[in-house]
């Protein structure tokens, strides 16, 4: 890699530290829920592992001070953390009669998975996040 892990400020070391948390809960909750059916219906985890590898380039061009990397980290935390509470917000209520179930442990992986973009979020935006990004700063050019 063109840039050292110390030349990063703290804050995007650990944005890239909660966006790999974040692809690790995007491909272990559904390969888990695959694992319980018997492996039926795995035509959704392509989906998984395609977001799981967009994360990976992400963390991939973050680390080596791509500065578009920044702003394409940026907006896809942004609409994943916006989509993914949208979905939990307007997902059924199981307890109401004809409302689908979620699956086991739904509620908890989709705040972690929330919670864990909105971090990468906002260290990301923050003005150290910022400056190792800013033109002239870019240990690749």
């Amino acid at each position: 890699m063109s840039a050292e892990p110390a030349a990063l400020p703290p804050t995007v070391r650990w944005a890239v530290y909660a966006l790999a948390a974040y692809a690790v809960v995007v491909v272990a909750y559904p390969a888990v829920l695959l694992a319980a059916s018997g492996w039926k219906g795995g035509g959704d985890y392509v989906r998984s592992l395609m977001r799981a590898a967009v994360v990976g380039i992400l963390i991939r061009h973050l680390w080596r001070h791509d500065r578009w990397a920044w702003w394409l980290g940026i907006s896809l935390t942004a609409s994943w953390a916006v989509l993914g509470l949208l979905g939990v917000l307007a997902s059924p209520d199981p307890l109401v009669p004809g409302g689908a179930a979620m699956p086991p442990g739904f509620a908890m992986v989709a705040a972690a998975s929330i919670v864990l973009l909105t971090i990468a979020l906002t260290l990301l935006i923050l003005p150290d996040s910022r400056r190792a990004y800013q033109r002239g700063n870019n240990a690749t050019q």
